[in-house]
């Protein structure tokens, strides 16, 4: 078996089996194992690049299917922008933020919240968007 891992977590982005054919001696084949079985946990990573201008990116794990919700917030705690609100399945998502209100408007600089709603979890992090 050969896994990927991200260096600083350390946390394993794919797995692999691998088998070896007996000819030619320097063929390999391998198959990606399912990626819902690396899946264990509900998680938020930090948005990337932060400080960011236009868009960053946003990045969640989720274990099993289910509704999630994405916010974003001024330090006032006032809603700006609602990303995501839909059901979606297992493992690795990602969305693009592009500095922008509901109403589409640009957004100042400053710092601003995102915050994840999935079953009966919530998560935030702190992002900063430099104009």
């Amino acid at each position: 078996m050969v896994e990927i891992i991200q260096c600083e977590s350390r946390e394993v982005l794919s797995r692999y089996e691998v088998q070896l054919s007996s000819e030619p001696a320097d063929e390999m084949v391998m198959s990606q194992i399912n990626e819902s079985r690396l899946i264990s946990q509900f998680e938020l990573c930090q948005n990337y690049p932060n400080p960011f201008n236009p868009e960053t990116t946003i990045s969640y794990t989720i274990p099993e299917e289910g509704h999630v919700t994405i916010y974003i917030y001024n330090p006032l705690g006032q809603k700006i922008r609602t990303l995501i609100h839909e059901n979606q399945g297992v493992g690795k998502h990602r969305i693009i933020w592009d500095s922008k209100n509901d109403m589409f408007e640009d957004v100042s600089s400053g710092v601003y919240f995102y915050q994840i709603r999935y079953k009966n979890e919530s998560r935030i992090r702190k992002m900063i968007l430099m104009r």
